[in-house]
């Protein structure tokens, strides 16, 4: 019996892998390693909660493993701090420029007269590109978030991938130990 569910038809295997397939692009990954240590992570738990799945009735799903990855991979992390970090700092090169008020004596302690001056800027933009950042400013932020679920995209076709490798395993498993069980009772 595959412990990490039932699985009733192979062609809804097929569809639901082939639709995730679909659904990712051809994104450069951030961090092979990272994502390399999720996986192991992720299937690893998949093991150990094999005899508890297997106890249970409804067993340990694919939507399952995608939540644990949700909630604990890094690339997603690093993907979100990453869109943080591209929105603010757009938002930051496109603020409008803070005043400058200064306030300063000189020659209080010789044997000069002392100075007082009191100055206010203001720095222009002279070429604009404060204005320019401003209107890209949007697009910056919407580029990021589509940055962001593209790794997420990643990282679900990822956990998809070790899941129906690792029920492929425990079902070879099966197989294997039905194979002895016959070869035992054709040996007696």
């Amino acid at each position: 019996m595959n412990p990490l569910g039932t699985v009733h038809s192979r062609f809804i295997i097929r569809t639901h892998v082939s639709a995730m397939i679909f659904r990712t692009t051809a994104a450069v990954r951030p961090s092979r390693t990272a994502s390399r240590r999720a996986l192991i992570a992720i299937a690893f738990a998949a093991l150990c909660a094999a005899p508890v799945a297997h106890a249970q009735e409804p067993g340990f799903t694919l939507a399952d493993a995608a939540a644990i990855a949700r909630r604990q991979h890094p690339l997603l992390t690093a993907a979100g701090g990453r869109r943080q970090v591209a929105t603010g700092t757009a938002r930051q090169e496109s603020a409008l420029p803070n005043p400058v008020f200064e306030w300063r004596k000189e020659n209080l302690r010789s044997t000069l007269d002392p100075d007082e001056f009191v100055s206010v800027g203001l720095p222009l933009d002279l070429y604009g590109r404060r204005m320019v950042l401003r209107s890209v400013s949007g697009l910056v932020d919407s580029r990021a978030r589509s940055d962001s679920s593209t790794t997420a995209r990643d990282v679900e076709y990822d956990v998809a991938r070790a899941y129906w490798r690792a029920a492929l395993a425990f079902s070879l498993y099966d197989a294997t130990v039905t194979q002895r069980l016959a070869f035992d009772t054709i040996a007696r």
